[in-house]
């Protein structure tokens, strides 16, 4: 299990207060509401990678033994893995899963 924690200044505590009743719940609900919206991209992405593969005779039994055989694929790597290799071979860096990075805003329009 992973532990995050986060240092706020007072006011930020008072302004996430303004939002919330209870700011550490909200900030837990945001980060467990962002790995389920992951781990559903990530199931139907590996459900349909073995669909394709023709040697594969049956799916795991559970969501989360899915989960695991999508992270232990050969050359599976972090996000974060994928971004630094981008940047080192010069490369405008891509999303999640292959998809490319929406194009951003800029914060001065």
């Amino acid at each position: 299990m992973k532990v995050i924690t986060i240092e706020l200044t007072d006011l930020q505590w008072k302004l996430l207060q303004d939002i919330s009743r209870d700011p550490e719940a909200w900030a837990t609900n945001l980060v467990l509401a962002r790995a389920a919206k992951s781990a559903r991209i990530i199931q139907k992405a590996e459900q349909e990678r073995l669909y394709a593969d023709e040697s594969v005779t049956a799916l795991p039994g559970t969501i989360d033994e899915l989960l695991e055989n999508y992270f232990a694929q050969p050359g599976y790597k972090t996000l974060a893995q994928i971004r630094e290799e981008e940047i080192l071979a010069g490369a405008a860096p891509s999303g999640g899963l292959g998809e490319p990075t929406p194009p951003q805003e800029d914060p001065g329009e």
